[in-house]
């Protein structure tokens, strides 16, 4: 039983090395080819951003295509659900609101916590660690954000945790506050900081 649970998990890495690598054979130096305007049959490509493991520089994991026609909220809970399922194995992402402070638009977005028969919850696990940290943080920051896009769009992002607003930093990532799109434009890849 013990060996075939090893070997799986060796074939499943394996497979994932298989598309990283792939990936960054094919997209080398392409992180910057998004313009945020292109569009397609009444759709725009909206990046999911991710940080390298080794180099920590931003890339883009891949693009996701939104129709027009829905209102940012609507847009919002496309990416929020693409992150969840792409990128944070289904850990539950919810767009609560979007609502005007000072004349901002600024989303508040819930991770909502999801526990192992352990009693370990995927969040933390994700939160853990200062590489995983930094590249949950800008995973999400970033994604949501959406720096080079142009149309109409959130001026800020409020993170809560099952249901609260984070209220601090924690060890490795920093969600607490409001993080505003124009302070984000500056922070990218290598330039990161918690």
């Amino acid at each position: 039983m013990q060996r075939s649970v090893i070997w799986i998990v060796t074939l499943l890495v394996a497979v994932v090395i298989g598309f990283w690598v792939g990936y960054a054979i094919r997209d080398e130096g392409s992180t910057k080819s998004f313009d945020g305007q292109s569009t397609m049959s009444g759709k725009t490509c909206y990046p999911v951003y991710g940080l390298d493991a080794e180099s920590m520089k931003e890339q883009v994991l891949f693009c996701f295509p939104i129709p027009d026609t829905l209102d940012v909220e609507g847009k919002l809970r496309l990416l929020a659900d693409r992150l969840s399922t792409c990128v944070f194995g289904r850990l539950p992402i919810e767009v609560l609101s979007v609502d005007i402070r000072s004349g901002r638009r600024i989303a508040r977005v819930n991770l909502q916590e999801v526990r192992d028969a352990r009693g370990v919850g995927g969040w933390y696990v994700r939160f853990q660690g200062s590489t995983g940290g930094s590249q949950t943080q800008y995973g999400l920051v970033q994604t949501f954000l959406q720096r080079e896009y142009r149309g109409k769009w959130i001026d800020g992002i409020e993170f809560h945790f099952d249901g609260k607003p984070f209220t601090e930093e924690w060890d490795h990532i920093n969600l607490a506050g409001v993080k505003m799109r124009e302070q984000m434009v500056a922070q990218t890849g290598s330039d990161f900081r918690l």
